[in-house]
């Protein structure tokens, strides 16, 4: 299930562009956007065009299933963002509004991903399933709709010492498409 959601992250990390503005205040943003704080810096993606913003996909095999929110937001340069949620399990009917789900619950199991990529070539990626916290606000199974809250602290994969911390994370009327 990881290794679908990380291979789902990647193709966001190449398909996905939006602009990162530090002033953005997200209650001017309309429709499908994700919205964040990276270590405090704010990070706004918008969209759902196949090049730019915020994607969703929902993948079930069998008796699992894996639900991945991406966003990425690139400066029009070299400078690439991007931030993952996602949630897995056995039975994505479990998956309602209002309902809170934690890393490493029983049945769902939830993960963050970040990642950036600057102008030297320099590319920083880090995840974390042990605080990892995703709420669905609103979910539209009819239409493929989904709205929620969510937050996580990442660690470096080359530097256990370098955390990112994700916070006040939003997203609001992403559309997801199945398998």
């Amino acid at each position: 299930m990881k290794k679908i959601f990380f291979l789902f992250l990647t193709l966001v990390l190449f398909t996905g562009c939006s602009s990162n503005d530090d002033s953005s205040d997200s209650d001017n943003l309309d429709g499908a956007y994700l919205t964040a704080k990276v270590n405090g810096q704010n990070f706004v993606a918008e969209g759902n065009s196949l090049f730019d913003g915020v994607h969703a996909q929902l993948v079930e095999a069998g008796p699992v299933f894996a639900f991945a929110i991406g966003a990425a937001s690139f400066d029009g340069s070299t400078n690439t963002e991007a931030i993952g949620i996602g949630l897995g399990g056995l039975d994505f009917n479990v998956i309602t509004a209002g309902t809170e789900y934690f890393a490493q619950q029983e049945d769902i199991t939830v993960s963050g991903y970040y990642s950036e990529q600057d102008e030297n070539g320099t590319y920083l990626s880090s995840e974390s399933e042990l605080n990892a916290y995703v709420k669905i606000t609103a979910i539209d199974k009819v239409n493929k709709i989904v709205s929620g809250e969510f937050y996580f602290t990442a660690i470096d994969d080359d530097n256990p010492n370098i955390l990112y911390n994700v916070t006040d994370g939003i997203f609001n009327d992403v559309q997801y498409t199945d398998e």
